[in-house]
């Protein structure tokens, strides 16, 4: 992500849901698909069905946090530069936190109905192409108003490698790392409603 953003890659949605792809591909054999967002796995673990417990969710995200600070202190060795997360020029923090709670509730939703199980056989399934294009449309979308993180693994690793390299970048954190939570929040209990229902 953030060699795309610095770079300022004309087609950086496409390359990012790309890679989205490819790595949900890649470690969905692990034992569970998708678990690259901290809002997903709260997701999981919130709808119980899922097979996600506390103890797991607890350390796919401590693994998720470490993957995007392992991420952007690369982009900064490698570039020289960091970025930080905020509204988009012409945009408030209030409608950043919203585009970024609903694009991250469609994420999470998505993902609870294609993703497959822990333990679950993934050939011939195309879950990976769906999801990543869901953050694809969000990043064309809404990526002007927030930058579209719609992760709070990423945002950390974002944010943190700004302020560790100019002493600034801090001060949207927490609408970047809540607004994601609360929408994984929202798709379970949908999700939820919707299992109910069927």
């Amino acid at each position: 992500v953030g060699l795309n953003v610095l770079q300022r890659a004309a087609l950086a949605p496409i390359s990012v849901g790309c890679m989205l792809t490819a790595m949900l591909f890649a470690t969905a054999g692990v034992g569970g698909a998708a678990h690259l967002n901290p809002a997903v796995t709260l997701g999981f673990m919130l709808g119980r069905e899922c097979g996600v417990g506390t103890k797991q969710a607890l350390m796919l995200v401590l693994g998720q946090i470490l993957g995007g600070l392992g991420g952007s202190y690369m982009y900064a060795a490698v570039l020289g530069v960091t970025f930080t997360l905020q509204p988009g020029p012409g945009f408030t923090a209030k409608e950043a936190f919203a585009v970024e709670f609903l694009f991250s509730a469609v994420l999470v939703f998505v993902v609870l109905h294609v993703a497959p199980r822990w333990g679950k056989d993934i050939s011939g399934q195309y879950f990976g192409l769906a999801i990543g294009a869901v953050v694809m449309a969000a990043a064309f979308a809404v990526g002007h108003v927030s930058g579209c993180s719609l992760n709070p693994a990423l945002a950390l690793g974002v944010m943190s490698s700004h302020w560790l390299h100019t002493g600034t970048g801090l001060y949207y954190a927490p609408l970047y790392l809540l607004a994601p939570l609360i929408g994984g929040c929202l798709a379970s209990a949908a999700h939820r409603a919707l299992q109910v229902g069927s």
